[in-house]
């Protein structure tokens, strides 16, 4: 016990390490955050942090007023410094107002002086404030939500940022942390798979989350065999940390991995072009499926929900001028081989609005003179877009002598008794049956880099500078 009666952090492997890094950061002239997403938590370290004296040799602040053991009430032995909120330590929870948080950030981000560690709630501090003059990050506990992790981390990828970043994600080993990293990990690598068409490894198998809510029992463990624990990490820091006995981190520490490694590109779970052809064929399916937020003309910032079949909007507003929509972007349910013309593919396309008609209430439609058809166009590679045959009344069209090889996009528009309506969004690239991956557009930012600056050793992992570290 300390001199206040207060537990020390080596109560807590977690919280002992997380110290560690702090003070041995500070001595080097870096800055730390550390999220936790409780704030009893940040309390808990508030009240250690005060009675746990820094380095004998630290410099940092010595002018911004830390005191002294015997200035403390403690007796007349060596002169001891502690951390001091506001002096060396600032805390940014819910209960912060904006302003102070922005004062705080400020405080925080200079270079030279000001508090070298920064306790944050996790979903109080994840957003809105940039805090790039911290060079490592603690991650205490881990989400259900991996974003919400990441968007912690991201609060030093910002404009300013000069140095490599390190981030450190701390579980206990054999707990319920465990459980929640490994569904960070498939969430993850889900996200990479689909989202940004990234092969990822399988970490765990199906058995392996099928049990995500059983305690593994560990093993007994021989303290006599006491082994060298290696990072695998190029982290000087935290080698040092776990090499130094007087830390006694080396005895908290069971295992360092990359985070990335966990998420890393392998090969194994490749998704195939087939894969991803479903996938964008039940994304428009299930968003056809859901009410249209589709806007009067006249009133423009109030949408009116609307279902994708109807060709017309009648607004509440305005019943007496209904509007013609563009439709619904062509559902490409299949751009395969044509049977005895190898060179040649054949596309079956649906449209999923409904031509206007007095069955579905259209406008219009009283006069037996009145028609309406689709119009189809086509763009091969990334040439122009190309008219094919007009006046189509089937909801289902085939395409035929479509060159193999080529990829193609779709797009419609409904004609009603001359009227032509706007074009439909395009339609995903397709080539022999295969979707392409996202559309032009949204693959423009796929893979980019959220920072600002500086190198990341980012999204590091556990325990050590990018790994998944666990403190037993």
């Amino acid at each position: 016990k300390d001199r206040a009666g207060f537990p020390t952090a080596a109560v807590s492997g977690k919280v002992h390490l997380s110290l560690c890094i702090a003070a041995a950061a500070r001595s080097k002239g870096e800055k730390v955050l550390i999220f936790s997403q409780r704030t009893m938590m940040l309390d808990v370290f508030e009240k250690i942090l005060q009675h746990t004296p820094l380095p004998a040799n630290d410099t940092w602040g010595v002018q911004g007023g830390g005191t002294t053991g015997a200035a403390q009430g403690g007796g007349a032995g060596p002169s001891l410094r502690y951390w001091q909120p506001d002096a060396d330590y600032l805390r940014i929870d819910g209960s912060v107002s904006a302003r102070r948080r922005y004062e705080m950030s400020q405080t925080f981000n200079e270079e030279d002086e000001g508090p070298t560690l920064l306790l944050i709630s996790t979903t109080a501090g994840s957003h809105g404030i940039n805090l790039q003059r911290a060079s490592r990050v603690i991650v205490f506990d881990a989400s259900w939500n991996p974003t919400n992790d990441l968007q912690a981390v991201f609060r030093t990828y910002r404009y300013g940022q000069r140095r490599e970043v390190t981030v450190y994600r701390l579980l206990a080993s054999n707990t319920m942390e465990e459980k929640v990293y490994k569904k960070q990990v498939l969430k993850q690598g889900m996200a990479s798979r689909v989202m940004e068409l990234r092969d990822v490894e399988r970490r765990y198998t199906r058995d392996e989350m099928a049990r995500v809510y059983e305690l593994d029992v560990p093993a007994e463990e021989d303290d006599e065999d006491e082994e060298t624990l290696e990072t695998m990490l190029d982290d000087p820091l935290l080698q040092g940390i776990i090499d130094d006995p007087t830390t006694q981190c080396g005895r908290w520490c069971k295992e360092v991995r990359a985070h990335d490694t966990m998420v890393e590109r392998s090969g194994y779970d490749e998704i195939t072009a087939d894969e991803m052809a479903d996938a964008h064929l039940e994304y428009h399916r299930s968003l056809h499926s859901a009410p249209r937020n589709a806007r009067c003309p006249k009133c423009k910032l109030f949408p009116v929900q609307h279902t994708w079949t109807r060709p017309y909007l009648f607004c509440p507003r305005h019943p007496g001028q209904p509007v013609l929509l563009a439709p619904a972007v062509p559902e490409a349910q299949d751009l395969s081989p044509a049977p005895n013309e190898p060179n040649e593919s054949w596309a079956t396309l649906k449209f999923v609005t409904e031509l206007p008609s007095a069955s579905n209430n259209s406008p219009y439609c009283s006069d037996p003179s009145s028609k309406a058809w689709y119009e189809l166009q086509i763009q091969e590679d990334d040439g122009p877009w190309v008219a094919q045959e007009k006046a189509i009344k089937s909801s289902i069209v085939r395409k035929k002598h479509l060159q193999a090889g080529k990829v193609y996009r779709f797009r419609v528009r409904i004609v009603h008794n001359g009227n032509p309506s706007a074009w439909s969004e395009e339609s995903a690239p397709l080539k022999h049956g295969h979707v392409l991956g996202v559309s032009k557009q949204a693959g423009a930012g796929a893979g980019q880099s959220p920072a600002g600056g500086g190198t990341a050793t980012a999204n590091t992992g556990a325990v050590p500078a990018q790994g998944q570290a666990q403190a037993q």
